[in-house]
C-alpha cells in the first residue's frame, strides 16, 4: 500500500496559513491521486487540536476539520474520508510510519522529528527520496515535483 504521511502548516500551507499557490484549488489532491497514494496519514499538530476539542466534549468531524484546515488543497471530502487517517500522537509522528509499506513523508519539520526519534538512518537514506522537507516560503512546486517522482518509486 502506498502511503503519504503529511504535515499541513508550512508544508502545504504558507506562513499565513493559506494554501501554497501551486497546491491550491485541489491541485495537491490531483497530484496525490495521480501519484497513486492509497492512504493518507495526517501527522499535523492540527490533529492535537482535534484531540483537545474532543477532550473538551466537542465532537467535530475529524475529516471535515482537517480538510477545512488544508485550505482547498484537498477538495473531495468523500475521497478524503475514505483514504485519510490521523496519527494518534503528532509529536511522535515518525514512529507512526509503516516502513513495511510503500511510504512517503512530507513535513517542514521532518528533520527535527526524525532526529527526535533518533532515526538518523532514515534521514540519511531517504531525505529527498521518501522524505521531503519543504518550508512555508515555497510555492508548492517542490511538493509537486516530489510527488511526480514518487510515481516511479523512491529512487529520487
Amino acid at each position: 500500500m502506498k502511503i503519504l504521511y503529511f504535515d499541513i502548516n508550512g508544508t502545504i500551507l504558507n506562513a499565513a496559513d493559506k494554501a501554497k499557490p501551486l497546491l491550491a484549488d485541489g491541485l495537491l489532491e490531483k497530484a496525490v491521486r495521480a501519484a497513486g497514494f492509497e492512504r493518507l496519514v495526517c501527522v499535523s499538530s492540527m490533529v492535537t487540536v482535534l484531540h483537545a476539542y474532543r477532550q473538551a466534549g466537542r465532537t467535530p468531524d475529524a475529516h471535515e476539520f482537517i480538510l477545512g484546515h488544508c485550505d482547498g488543497t484537498f477538495q473531495d471530502l468523500d475521497w478524503f474520508r475514505a483514504t485519510a487517517r490521523m496519527v494518534e500522537k503528532p509529536s511522535s509522528r515518525v514512529e507512526s510510519i509503516d516502513e513495511e509499506a510503500d511510504w512517503y513523508y512530507m513535513d517542514d519539520y521532518a528533520v527535527e522529528y526524525l532526529e527526535r526519534a533518533q532515526r538518523f538512518d532514515l534521514l540519511a537514506e531517504q531525505l529527498g527520496k521518501r522524505i521531503l522537507v519543504t518550508g512555508p516560503g515555497s510555492d508548492g512546486a517542490d511538493v509537486l515535483d516530489w510527488l511526480r517522482r514518487t510515481e516511479n518509486g523512491a529512487r529520487g
